[in-house]
């Protein structure tokens, strides 16, 4: 049953969420015309359909980002954090479009990746996916009072955690602040968090062992301790008694000496009649 309702909920999220183009998440690059039409969607607009991925933890949170119009001023945009077992997924609920006017159309710059949308509120992805292995978890602690304006004016706000994004080149590419509605809520989603990283190291390293190591070719030519001969000699042989080697050949004789790597370049003249 438990199995069944993350099904469920997973693929509601997926009817939910809304992948933004290139074009619509980076509004300063430069996209030429003839690939305008091949970049509208997002290819990873089924990314959740994974029928073995499962939902860990969902909720609310406010994502804490710095205004550009006020110098170090910060201010909290509602966000919905959803965790699954192998990523992490910031989005933020869509706001209702306007009615449209009779005859126009909708210029909005989302639009939803499934058909059957009505009645669901559609999930925008924030930012790229960041999978589990690929961030570090900081727990912030703040002494600020029960004010929202003071705990937002001080270096470590109430209830907060920090995300820090590495990519598998160990580069520093993002860091995200949330903030918690409640000292409980900051403390499940530390557990979770940190319960999710784990159990992916653990799955991997069982992943890792399983793989059989890379053979090397010498190590795979061992000889044959009651023929004396090596998989080498045998094709050796058998290429030395072919038709056509043999007429191309007439005036040499090939051997092998039975050592770990024969040679081909051996080869001794008969003698002339």
């Amino acid at each position: 049953m438990k199995k069944l309702k993350n099904f469920e909920r997973i693929q509601e999220i997926q009817r939910q969420i809304v992948w933004p183009s290139i074009a619509e998440s980076e509004t300063r690059v430069f996209i030429p015309e003839c690939l305008r039409s091949a970049l509208k969607r997002q290819p990873c607009e089924r990314l959740l359909e994974n029928p073995v991925r499962q939902l860990l933890h969902e909720s609310a949170i406010q994502l804490l980002e710095v205004t550009t119009n006020v110098v170090n001023a910060v201010k909290p945009v509602d966000m919905h954090l959803i965790l699954f077992d192998d990523i992490l997924l910031i989005t933020k609920v869509k706001k209702q479009p306007k009615k449209k006017a009779v005859g126009g159309s909708d210029n909005s710059p989302y639009r939803s990746t499934s058909s059957s949308t009505e009645g669901v509120t559609p999930l925008v992805v924030h930012r790229q996916p960041i999978a589990v292995d690929r961030f570090t978890l900081h727990d912030l602690s703040s002494d600020a009072s029960s004010d929202p304006t003071q705990q937002l004016s001080g270096t470590c706000p109430r209830n907060a955690f920090a995300i820090v994004q590495i990519t598998r080149f160990q580069q520093i590419v993002a860091i995200y602040t949330f903030q918690c509605p409640s000292a409980e809520s900051k403390a499940t989603w530390l557990k979770k968090l940190h319960e999710c990283q784990e159990e992916y190291k653990k799955v991997t390293v069982k992943a890792t062992a399983a793989t059989p190591p890379l053979t090397n070719s010498r190590n795979s030519q061992e000889i044959d301790e009651t023929n004396n001969t090596s998989p080498n000699c045998e094709a050796s042989a058998r290429t030395a008694t072919h038709p056509s080697f043999n007429r191309r050949h007439q005036h040499r004789r090939i051997y092998c000496s039975h050592g770990r790597y024969p040679s081909f370049n051996q080869f001794s003249k008969q003698p002339r009649n």
